[in-house]
């Protein structure tokens, strides 16, 4: 090395890898004038090299697909000598590599790398003697590298400690786990700089892992890759820590439907030698692996998470002997500590019960004990499954007898029913029961049950050592001794709890009763029954008012009268406070068909007090989103198949109704729906709302979610499509401002057909004064004449009005609008009715609108979009110079466009432009879309081309290859498709399958065969639309056994394609 170089490298301050970097960089320049300078280094999890500096042309390089083939070479030569190889052929494209030199160098901590030059510009190969110059370089650079080094070190340290001051402050801000791993999520994603994040938990009880917790795309790509990550999380239970890269000649990330996957990083988490849950990382953003850093850091979080989960796993396993006493509703809202109706302490008003078994002294004095022992538990188990099924709660044991509250701690109106009711079933099961052991030779046994309803104070009262969640009050003493002064095996109850129930009870009072503690006489019930429906019938015939109002809200009360449709008749009793009872009851009962019932009575009812009421009762009344879905969904779907459909999904005890309802939403989306946000923001909105029924939680988040989400929400509940959707549309209708949601709002009204939804519309606009002029729309949706009507409404000053009129045109206005239509799209100063409106007048001559079309080109990029779209699909090819000259665009979406209209005139003039195109493309998407465009063009040059594509990296070039190669029906190109017959590309491998059909080879239909036999959904999925278009007999009958697939997305696309098939006609034999 001379002299003035090493004076330049001792002068050079190095206080980074960046100035090592730039004074590396420029020795070699000086010394050998390079064409390209690459500096890898060894993964330290992956056998894989990652670029990690370089000049200009290399990182212009690195931007090509086929940059990995270089990668790998380089990864070859870690642990080898330094070495020139000169006449190497990384097949690049447009690149040649006549000399280059592979010098190993340890730059930074715990990492070995290698410089990589090539092509010295003043001479044709590199020397030997440039080998001994770099050997002098790097020994001059020697304490510069190890000062880097340390810095790494240090730099290392320093995020350790920030990590540590960040989850600390999570953990202290909350210690509910929902908050925690949501928080730990984030930073997460941010600490480690990944795409995804999940955390699984594992359930011991069914030794599956189930989400946790993630960021928004951990919970989007869960729902659609379930099993793969189950897959790496059993994995880790064997492996401990590991990274997998799906990168590679032929990017196998694309065979789990994420193309963009790269890389993963699994971290389990454990105790006592047992996985408990696991972190599982995706994608580190620029395209780099996991490294062992990563790993320190994620294992300093897995650490202070180990307590939460720790915490988390008891709550669970306490949650599950909880549950013991109380019903699994109860136990759920209490676990969850959800505030609404959730009394944990205070003075409430409740029903108390106590039961008691007649004469259980004296017989334990004579039965042996282990008879005694089972009868009793036999008896506590059958009694306490009633008082948890009628939402009771078991206060405690004493003895032979048994304590409960109705009321408390979740509070029900009704619980004085629900007591009585229980109380019935009681004496019905100890007769059961009493049977049995009669039979077995057991003694018989009655019980004595009291109920009594008042005041008491509730809560979890004792001492530090014990606390007893109970009730204490009158009422409590009052139903002990009603229990005691019961005769045996009959039901005494206060008259505090008679009084709601006195018209449906079969009973007898009891008056003059003295109980202990009680100074006066206290009159009771003995019931033995309750009147039966025709009973109740008859009695509200004859009963006024006051008694009818009584009975009506009894039968919404008691579960028995729940089947009976009675209360109805009274709808349009002429006393409205019977009316108001009614439609108490019928909110009790909450049954989804008489939905039909109340809205018809909402047009003829006056009383507003009602009328809210009924407003509030249809917005409440609970309906499974999840039935209209899969209606929609097998709509047009053989009747004879229907019931295997329900099977295996509405009707299955498996169902899993969050990922169902993603899966079911996904499939009915359109193409701008799929393109967007909605899918996400769905999932993040399931996932971070605990069990909130589907309904509730997208309505309760409508008025405050962010506009993006707002907007997913709409485009939901318009495919839900029930008339609870109706009152929180209108509202956001009335309140909105911003223009993006408000015709989401409009479209959605246009995607609306069920009839009771368009009549609650109508009633809500009608009676809205700033909404009013809305009605004219929703009678024009009823008009079977409505052309006069949709002039008028397209000359209302509101324009979301006038946009939800356009929805309803789709591509096919009737004639006697196009002339309104055509003078609103050049005055319109909104761009979404402008695009809408080329969208309606799709069947209007091209001589007509193409003059005012390309007057608007160039005033907005959407309108861009819309008309270029126009130019193609109705071939105009006078207008080719205007799509040729967005070939170039900086808009790549109006390039796309341009290029994908080009493709469908199918000029020779689009051609040398199109094959330009091509070579000057780097991006793989564009790329793509070119390739799908050729096969619109038959010539020799399109055919070397396209087959040229079959040999791509990236598997959805390849894919649309031999979709052009089957548009120019090119079987001369058979042996070069066959070769992609086992391609990891779902898409490929689909498409080769069906091109060789296509083109007589039809042994090749046992791949589709395979595919849908696949372990791999991508597979399935992709199977099934080759299928479903290769006219096969047999392709139905595999396409009929996907209908039973366990992953739902693979389940609703074959029943989308098998009605695809049926639609079609008879398959072709």
């Amino acid at each position: 090395m001379n002299t003035s170089l090493s004076e330049t490298i001792a002068k050079t301050l190095i206080s980074d890898s960046g100035d090592f970097q730039r004074l590396l960089q420029s020795i070699l320049a000086e010394a050998f004038d390079l064409e390209y300078v690459f500096y890898f280094e060894r993964e330290d999890l992956l056998p894989e090299a990652k670029f990690v500096f370089g000049n200009q042309a290399a990182f212009e390089l690195n931007s090509s697909q086929y940059f990995y083939q270089l990668k790998d070479m380089a990864f070859q030569m870690f642990g080898r000598p330094a070495q020139i190889v000169n006449e190497i052929d990384p097949t690049i494209p447009k690149n040649s590599f006549r000399s280059a030199l592979f010098y190993p160098v340890d730059f930074t901590q715990d990492a070995r790398g290698i410089l990589v030059l090539a092509n010295p510009k003043k001479r044709p190969q590199f020397l030997i003697e440039d080998l001994d110059f770099l050997k002098d370089i790097f020994k001059g650079l020697g304490v510069a590298i190890e000062n880097i080094k340390l810095k790494r070190r240090l730099e290392l340290v320093e995020a350790e400690v920030s990590l540590i001051n960040k989850i600390t402050y999570i953990v202290d801000m909350s210690p509910q786990a929902g908050f925690f791993f949501k928080c730990l999520g984030q930073l997460l994603a941010e600490t480690i700089d990944c795409q995804i994040v999940i955390f699984l938990m594992l359930d011991p009880q069914s030794g599956v892992y189930k989400l946790e917790a993630g960021n928004d795309a951990g919970n989007e790509f869960w729902v659609g890759q379930t099993e793969f990550f189950r897959s790496l999380a059993k994995d880790s239970e064997t492996r401990g820590v590991f990274s997998e890269s799906y990168g590679g000649k032929f990017f196998k990330g694309e065979k789990y439907g994420l193309e963009k996957l790269e890389t993963s990083l699994v971290l389990p988490i454990q105790f006592y030698q047992q996985s408990r849950g696991v972190f599982i990382l995706l994608n580190k953003n620029g395209l780099k692996n996991f490294c062992s850093a990563d790993i320190r850091l994620v294992t300093l979080l897995s650490g202070f998470s180990k307590a939460v989960i720790y915490r988390e796993i008891e709550k669970k396993r306490l949650g599950g002997l909880f549950k013991r006493f109380v019903s699994a509703k109860i136990g759920d809202k209490i676990l969850k500590n959800e505030d609404y109706s959730l009394e944990l302490e205070g003075r409430h008003r409740i029903t108390a019960m106590f039961v008691d078994i007649n004469g259980f002294t004296a017989f334990t004095e004579q039965a042996d004990s282990a008879v005694v022992t089972r009868q009793l538990n036999t008896y506590f188990q059958e009694m306490t499954d009633l008082i948890v099924a009628y939402d009771g709660t078991l206060d405690k044991y004493l003895g032979d007898g048994i304590m409960a509250i109705f009321g408390s701690p979740i509070r029900i109106s009704n619980h004085a029913e629900r007591a009585v009711e229980c109380a019935l079933a009681m004496q019905a099961k100890m007769s059961e029961i009493t049977q049995h052991w009669i039979e077995q030779g057991l003694h018989a046994m009655t019980a004595s049950i009291g109920v009594c309803t008042g005041e008491a104070l509730v809560g979890a009262i004792g001492c530090d050592q014990f606390l007893d969640y109970t009730a204490i009050g009158d009422c409590v003493n009052v139903s002990s001794r009603l229990c005691g002064a019961a005769r045996h095996g009959t039901i005494l109850i206060s008259e505090s709890s008679y009084e709601s129930m006195q018209d449906v009870l079969i009973c007898e009072p009891m008056h003059g009763l003295k109980l202990k503690g009680k100074s006066q006489n206290v009159v009771a019930y003995e019931v033995q029954a309750l009147k039966n429906i025709y009973e109740i019938r008859e009695q509200l015939r004859e009963a006024d008012t006051q008694k009818k109002t009584r009975v009506i809200e009894a039968l919404g009360n008691f579960g028995v009268y729940r089947d009976s449709d009675t209360v109805l008749d009274y709808l349009d009793d002429r006393d409205p406070s019977v009316r108001f009872s009614v439609v108490h009851s019928i909110g009790r009962l909450n049954k989804e068909y008489h939905m039909n019932v109340v809205i018809n009575h909402l047009e003829r009812e006056q009383v507003p007090e009602i009328r809210a009421a009924i407003l509030n009762l249809i917005l409440n009344i609970q309906s499974d989103p999840l039935n209209p879905l899969m209606e929609k969904a097998i709509r047009g779907v053989a009747p004879g198949v229907r019931p295997t459909i329900l099977r295996a999904t509405i009707q299955s005890p498996q169902r899993d109704d969050k990922r169902l309802f993603l899966a079911l939403i996904k499939s009915l989306q359109d193409l701008e729906e799929s393109q967007s946000s909605m899918m996400a923001d769905l999932t993040r909105l399931l996932y971070q709302t605990e069990d909130v029924p589907i309904m509730r939680m997208l309505i309760d988040n409508l008025p405050d979610a962010r506009q993006a989400v707002k907007i997913s929400i709409l485009r939901t509940l318009t495919k839900i499509d029930i008339p609870q959707i109706a009152a929180p549309m209108v509202s956001a209708l009335e309140v909105e401002t911003e223009p993006e949601v408000q015709y989401a709002i409009a479209k959605a009204f246009g995607k609306i057909t069920n009839e009771k939804t368009l009549k609650l519309l109508g009633i809500l606009f009608h009676e809205n004064p700033s909404l009013n002029h809305w009605h004219a729309y929703i009678l024009c949706r009823q008009s079977k004449n409505p052309l006069p009507l949709y002039k008028e409404l397209l000359h209302q000053e509101d324009p979301v009005l006038k946009f939800a009129t356009l929805v309803l045109f789709g591509r096919g206005a009737s004639p006697d609008l196009e002339e309104d239509l055509l003078k609103m799209l050049c005055e319109a100063p909104q761009v979404m009715i402008q695009t809408k409106i080329i969208e309606c007048l799709g069947k209007c001559s091209s001589a007509r609108v193409m003059p005012v079309y390309l007057s608007l080109l160039g005033k907005h990029p959407n309108l861009d979009m819309a008309i270029l779209s126009e130019i193609g699909f109705r071939k105009q090819v006078e207008h080719l110079d205007i799509l040729h000259s967005y070939f170039s665009h900086k808009n790549v979406q109006l390039k796309v466009q341009a290029i994908m209209a080009s493709g469908q005139i199918a000029s020779p003039l689009s051609l040398p432009l199109l094959i330009k195109a091509l070579d000057e493309q780097d991006n793989a998407n564009d790329i793509a879309s070119i390739v799908r465009v050729l096969g619109n063009f038959k010539t020799d040059q399109v055919l070397l081309r396209v087959v040229q594509a079959l040999s791509s990296p990236i598997g959805r070039i390849r894919a649309n290859a031999i979709d052009s190669l089957m548009a120019m029906n090119a079987q001369q190109a058979l042996h070069q498709i066959e070769r992609l017959l086992q391609d990891d590309n779902n898409r490929a491998r689909a498409n080769a399958a069906l091109a060789c059909l296509r083109f007589g080879e039809i042994q090749h239909f046992s791949v589709l065969a395979e595919m849908a036999s696949s372990t791999n959904k991508w597979m399935r999925l992709s199977c099934l639309w080759a299928l479903s278009v290769t006219g096969m007999p047999q392709a139905r009958e595999i396409i009929l056994g996907l209908i039973q697939d366990p992953d739902y997305d693979v389940l609703l696309s074959a029943i989308g394609f098998l009605k695809k098939i049926e639609q079609s006609g008879p398959i072709k034999g």
